[in-house]
């Protein structure tokens, strides 16, 4: 009796969207996004508050089982950062995310309607033209957007498909500015940093903004003595691009605010 060769294969789907695919660990999308791990953890695991309660994620991860993250897990962290960081509480954070996952359509539906913040309010954009205070389950009102949320929201970069294909990470800055005279609290800067994630570059592992070069090649490189100038020569990039890769990676991994 003849036997074939019957070596598995794993087999893909034509028609399936990479940016569906459980890619991203925790710690690594911490470690992207600037975000702290327990707060990942919090918003695609969920928890157990003091009197014992059991709160559902907010978001569905793309492996709830190895709590893997998908491209567009990325991104809908990448969000609620922006409402995180303009101290938007979790409460209401929770509350405009379930109105979204109720009342709108579509499996990712941050994704397909911006959100707008004012104050420590959370706002979806773009709902019949109109826009939607989801804190309050669907009230219209007209409030000006945040500038830290338009930031962030400017800094997702959309397909044909309007669906996100490419982020640009953004990380608090220390600088802080005075508040305006109506306003009773500084406002801290947000700087969109020099990297890239798309899922069809690198694995989906940050690059370079406007190249394919790995940004970790780079830090690896430097730490190991090589001069800027001769990683500027071998990737084709300018010297002081080179630099504020390395600078923004070290202060990435130096921040208290990840992995804390």
């Amino acid at each position: 009796m003849q036997y074939r060769n019957m070596a598995r294969q794993k087999v893909r789907r034509t028609n399936e969207d990479i940016r569906e695919l459980p890619s991203y660990s925790i710690t690594e999308a911490a470690y992207y996004l600037s975000i702290p791990p327990s707060t990942l953890k919090t918003w695609f695991r969920g928890y157990r508050g003091p009197t014992g309660k059991r709160h559902l994620p907010m978001i569905k991860p793309a492996d709830g089982r190895r709590l893997l993250l998908s491209f567009y897990n990325l991104v809908e962290a990448h969000i609620l950062e922006a409402a995180r960081r303009r101290r938007v509480n979790t409460k209401r954070l929770r509350i405009a995310v379930e109105w979204a996952n109720e009342n709108l359509p579509g499996p990712h539906p941050l994704l397909t309607h911006a959100f707008k913040t004012a104050g420590k309010r959370v706002f979806l954009e773009k709902l019949q033209g109109h826009t939607v205070e989801a804190s309050r389950y669907g009230q219209i009102v007209s409030l000006k957007m945040a500038p830290m949320l338009k930031k962030f929201l400017k800094s997702i970069v959309r397909g044909p498909d309007d669906l996100p294909i490419e982020i640009h990470p953004i990380r608090p800055a220390k600088r802080m500015v005075k508040a305006k005279p109506d306003e009773d609290q500084k406002r801290a800067y947000v700087l969109e940093g020099p990297l890239a994630i798309n899922p069809k570059i690198c694995s989906g592992r940050p690059v370079v903004k406007g190249t394919d070069v790995l940004a970790s090649i780079l830090r690896t490189r430097a730490h190991a003595s090589e001069s800027l100038s001769d990683l500027a020569r071998d990737y084709d990039m300018d010297k002081s691009e080179v630099y504020k890769v390395v600078k923004y990676l070290d202060n990435v991994a130096q921040g208290p605010h990840v992995f804390s």
